[in-house]
């Protein structure tokens, strides 16, 4: 089962991960620009929007990435 579990999300084209201290991405491609209100990340088939206060960009590795800081709102914006 866990095998399972673990091809599954190795599938995934990303995951972002509402926290209650901000928000967790998962597979991103690059960070395209992040304000203290706003930020986009570029994802695999569309771009990511976060908007809310105090927003701050902690690199966890190439693949991933947390703002932390008080989300407002997130949009997926289509290519």
């Amino acid at each position: 089962m866990l095998e399972n579990i673990s091809t599954y999300l190795l599938k995934e084209d990303y995951r972002l991960s509402i926290l209650p201290y901000g928000l967790h991405i998962l597979k991103y491609k690059s960070i395209l620009d992040i304000t203290e209100k706003e930020a986009l990340i570029r994802m695999p088939k569309n771009t990511v929007k976060v908007i809310g206060t105090n927003l701050r960009l902690v690199t966890l590795d190439k693949l991933e990435v947390l703002i932390t800081g008080k989300i407002k709102k997130v949009e997926i914006i289509e290519h």
